[in-house]
């Protein structure tokens, strides 16, 4: 199981780029409000493993943010474990 941490960065990797590398068979999703998350939240998260990743442009509101992040997820998920 991967941890992923959604923030707002422009440098940051897509899931795409961090979910094709290995085969996992689970994800646990942290995404956090519409300003983003603060250093100190961002560094516990990172201290406790997760991969900081991007959905991109533009900030999506934090309900539509879930949904957006759940199906790029689940789609990278099964192409990963795909035969």
């Amino acid at each position: 199981c991967i941890k992923l941490l959604f923030d707002l960065g422009k440098d940051l990797p897509s899931v795409r780029q961090v979910l094709r590398s290995d085969k996992y068979h689970g994800a646990i999703c942290a995404i956090g409000p519409e300003r983003g998350w603060t250093d100190d939240e961002a560094e516990a998260f990172i201290t406790a493993g997760f991969y900081s990743i991007s959905l991109g442009q533009p900030v999506l509101r934090t309900d539509v943010a879930c949904i957006a992040a759940l199906t790029l997820v689940s789609d990278a998920l099964s192409n990963n474990n795909t035969p």
